[in-house]
């Protein structure tokens, strides 16, 4: 009795046949509209533009080739609240699926602001505007304040390692939404600060709603960083 003959395939040609599979199919061919919040936002030599694009649970990865920012008015980056249309594909070298973006537009021009009734106090405080300060030139201290059950900080981590940082980075555990959250913030930014260890802060959450983002506009915050 012959021995059965093995179907083996190379890691090249699993990932094509993955690729067939997506992008064969009638309904994934067709463009649709998807919103989300964008986190890991970075953009290549060549031009194109690449970043997660997440709700609560969930997230995808997102493509905008170079030749698509002409349609999009706005510029990028992280924890914006948008809306992006294009067609599903995959990226075959690792057989990751992802939104090839035609265009976009912006849900939430605030997600990123403070509210204003906050800006309205801090001015009446005389603390805001306030004058921007240089990073400096060589970063070896990072305080990381975020939650330990946070998506944030493995996000952080994760887009660390792949920009190379050499740093050290010393993870102060905070709420970053609920009742508690303001407070456990503010004591957190003051620690980093009467420690004096840290060259800059880094104040992290993962992406969410705009309600999410509550706890960034609790006036404790806002003093405790300006």
């Amino acid at each position: 009795m012959q021995p059965e003959a093995e179907n083996t395939r190379t890691i090249q040609e699993t990932n094509a046949l993955v690729r067939t599979l997506v992008e064969t199919e009638t309904i994934i061919g067709q463009a649709f509209w998807l919103g989300g919040t964008i986190e890991r936002f970075y953009q290549s030599d060549l031009g194109h533009a690449y970043f997660n694009l997440v709700d609560s649970d969930f997230s995808i990865r997102c493509m905008v080739p170079n030749a698509a920012h002409g349609k999009i008015d706005f510029p990028l980056s992280n924890d914006m609240m948008v809306d992006v249309y294009g067609t599903l594909g995959v990226f075959e070298k690792r057989a990751e699926v992802q939104i090839e973006v035609e265009k976009m537009r912006l849900v939430d021009k605030g997600t990123a602001q403070f509210d204003p009734d906050v800006i309205a106090e801090l001015k009446r405080k005389g603390i805001w505007p306030r004058e921007k300060q240089d990073l400096p030139n060589t970063i070896q201290n990072i305080a990381l304040i975020t939650s330990k059950n946070s998506k944030g900080l493995n996000d952080f981590f994760e887009a660390y390692r792949d920009y190379k940082g050499m740093a050290h980075v010393q993870h102060i555990d905070s709420l970053v939404q609920g009742a508690q959250a303001p407070q456990m913030l503010q004591r957190a930014i003051q620690r980093a600060n009467e420690e004096n260890k840290a060259d800059v802060i880094a104040l992290v959450r993962g992406g969410g709603r705009h309600e999410d983002f509550s706890a960034y506009n609790d006036m404790r915050v806002v003093e405790a960083i300006c």
